[in-house]
């Protein structure tokens, strides 16, 4: 699993805390950041530029076009940090089932009550059914974020 960040300088004022959270629970996880044209982030993350002009949508698509389609990311916007250390063993689980194509992405918070337990892991709940994506922490294949916001309506 790798860290896939989404951000944009005007937002720099929230990278102290997604810096200080990541250092401290993700250090050892390959990160990348996409990011507007006229800024730099940190040296140890690769940085993929894309163009202010562009919508977000279309920030987004040009940035994967970058990435190995097969790589499984934590997909995040700088304010999704950490508050405090993930279970890793399960991150591992949860990366394992998107690898072995059991799913196609797992979203990390849980945004409605009464939802449907999962039968391929106990920890799991099943997303409704006409629910569109929502942007939130989510581990998914880079392939798979490309279709999301090939196929999504809306900017």
């Amino acid at each position: 699993m790798k860290i896939l960040l989404y951000t944009h300088s005007d937002y720099s004022w929230v990278w102290k805390f997604w810096h200080q959270q990541t250092d401290k629970f993700l250090r050892n996880f390959q990160k990348i950041c996409m990011i507007n044209s006229n800024s730099l982030f940190r040296e140890d993350y690769i940085s993929i530029q894309y163009d202010d002009k562009k919508d977000y949508r279309n920030r987004i698509l040009s940035c994967l076009e970058a990435l190995n389609d097969n790589d499984i990311v934590l997909f995040c916007h700088e304010d999704m940090f950490l508050y405090k250390q993930p279970n890793y063993e399960l991150l591992k689980e949860f990366t394992n089932l998107i690898l072995n194509e059991k799913c196609h992405l797992i979203k990390l918070i849980r945004a409605f009550d009464n939802l449907d337990k999962s039968s391929i892991h106990e920890k799991l709940l099943l997303n409704p059914d006409k629910q569109l994506f929502s942007i939130q922490p989510t581990l998914l294949k880079v392939k798979t974020l490309k279709y999301i916001y090939k196929s999504v309506p809306g900017n």
